[in-house]
């Protein structure tokens, strides 16, 4: 065997390893800072190499080594940004309601699951049932609004993507809320009609996801980015609602009794521009939209 072609195939092989969970949702681009911490070892791989040059088995059985080890490292270490402090972890999260609480914005980052997104009067946020160990991490931005960042990661084979977790995450449908879902391979149940949003951000790797929407109190933006996917939305009949669709290959079926197609937007057939509007922006690799007219 030709060690000079194999041995950067074993590397190649490493790295797509590396990339590929991190297009599934088990790493998180911070790992990849994070693990920049062991880049010595590539340097002792070298010499080890260097000294067993005329082998086959020593350069392939060391990188092998190396990207396992980094592979491990990454599916069990919390996703975070390499800089900060560690943050609070816990299996599950519970905030209560604070009077001088407004406006929070949401972000959260796991990976495989089943979850459904409902509102609440019982706390500001809880989350439960999450895969892995959950990480919070609290701040306030300038001005004044309160950020929290959520993150999971799965780290045994029951919450793999082949067994996933069920996921509950309850929003309080009193405060305004920005939110930011990264989401690997899942199954998505989001029940937005009674929380107060301004925006959402949906992106997920593959699954299927229905999102129920309500009449819009305001002028809202959701940008929906998966990929191999189905996604449907429910929204009522009289919503003042566009949808813009950039889905080369995914089937959209619609009932056109209350949508109305002008180039590659769909507008609610009682649109009026003076009112609160529910803009959708819609980006699905391949799959299916489906747009139901609900009461």
């Amino acid at each position: 065997m030709n060690r000079r072609k194999f041995t950067p195939g074993i590397i190649f092989i490493g790295l797509g390893s590396l990339l590929l969970l991190r297009n599934l949702g088990y790493l998180h681009w911070w790992t990849f800072g994070s693990l920049w911490r062991f880049w010595p070892l590539i340097l002792v791989i070298i010499g080890i190499n260097t000294i067993f040059h005329r082998s086959n088995f020593v350069p392939a059985l060391t990188w092998t080594l190396f990207f396992a080890l980094l592979i491990g490292i990454g599916l069990t270490t919390p996703a975070q940004p390499f800089w900060k402090h560690p943050v609070q972890i816990s299996d599950e999260i519970f905030l209560p309601v604070e009077k001088n609480i407004d406006e929070v914005a949401l972000n959260l980052n796991t990976g495989a699951l089943n979850f459904e997104l409902v509102a609440t009067d019982q706390a500001l946020l809880q989350v439960t049932g999450f895969p892995g160990r959950l990480e919070k991490r609290i701040e306030h931005d300038r001005n004044g609004q309160m950020v929290v960042e959520i993150s999971s990661k799965n780290v045994s084979w029951k919450n793999s993507k082949y067994h996933m977790a069920d996921g509950l995450l309850a929003l309080n449908n009193q405060i305004l809320w920005d939110l930011t879902f990264k989401v690997g391979a899942a199954t998505a149940h989001m029940d937005l009609k009674d929380i107060t949003y301004r925006s959402l951000d949906f992106s997920m790797g593959a699954g299927e996801a229905t999102l129920v929407f309500g009449q819009p109190q305001m002028d809202t933006d959701v940008k929906i980015n998966t990929g191999a996917s189905h996604i449907l939305l429910r929204i009522p009949r009289n919503a003042n609602a566009i949808i813009r669709t950039d889905n080369v290959l995914t089937q959209t079926v619609m009932d056109d009794r209350y949508w109305v197609r002008r180039e590659d937007e769909l507008f609610s057939a009682g649109y009026d521009p003076e009112e609160p509007t529910q803009r959708i922006d819609i980006k699905i690799g391949v799959g299916r939209l489906g747009i139901e007219s609900v009461q």
